[in-house]
Formats: C-alpha cells, structure tokens, sequence
C-alpha cells in the first residue's frame, strides 16, 4: 500500500498552457498555413498534434484557429534550415473560468516595425473568428 500510485486528476485534457512550435506546412506554397504542434524527437521537425489528448479542448481549438488563419493570410512561418520568416512559436493560456484562451505570437523580428503588415493581417483575421466562434456558442 506504501507505494500504490494515485493519479489525482484526469490524464485527459488537463493541460491549460502549451508553447507549441511553428513550421512551414510546405516549401512551396505560403498559403498551405503553417504546422503547429511539437518538435519531433531529435529533430527540428514540427508534428501537428491536432485534438491533443492532455490539452485543454480550447487550446485545441485555438491552434485550429491559427493555423486557419496562417493560411487564409498567409503568414510566412519560421524555417529554422533557413533562419527566415516570421511566426515562431505560439503560447497558449486557459482561464478556467470562462476557457478563453490568451495567446502570445513569438515572432523572429527585433522590432514590432519587421512584423507588419503580417502581424496586423493575422490579429484582424483571428478576432473575425473568434467573433464568428463566439456566435456559434
């Protein structure tokens, strides 16, 4: 009884934060959005991880936004073989009270000024779906 294993929650959806990594979906086409999910192991290789068990269900839904919207917009994902584009990762927070997510865009610029117009595109397509979401509720 000394070393029987209580496991105090579920081990589904328990997970409010999650900093999950950008690539590009293809070499080719922008417009293919981005992948976003974990790097593979040992590598810099980026795994979607679409309907993540251990996220909180607004986390996965909050990275299908992005990823909607990367492509709808076009957003010029960070390549690390190359060093170039813009988002890099992304930061995702529960409040538990309302499920609303707080999300933070890590973009590879020195100054907000090398974001534009991308970062502004990209904001102005998340809140029409998030708006849009938020009627569907």
């Amino acid at each position: 009884e000394f070393y029987k294993v209580v496991i105090p929650s579920s081990l589904h959806q328990w997970r409010t934060q999650a900093k999950l990594a950008v690539a590009p979906t293809s070499t080719w086409n922008r417009s293919a959005g981005c992948s976003i999910g974990l790097f593979a192991r040992n590598t810099h290789n980026v795994l979607n991880i679409p309907e993540c068990q251990v996220h909180h269900p607004s986390i996965n839904k909050a990275v299908e936004m992005v990823r909607s919207a990367t492509a709808k917009v076009r957003t010029p994902p960070y390549n690390e073989d190359t060093g170039e584009g813009l988002l890099r990762y992304i930061q995702l927070q529960v409040e538990l009270s309302t499920g609303r997510v707080c999300l933070t865009l890590v973009m590879n610029a020195e100054k907000l000024k090398e974001c534009q117009p991308h970062l502004s595109y990209l904001t102005s397509e998340l809140k029409k779906m998030d708006k849009n979401s938020g009627e569907e509720r």
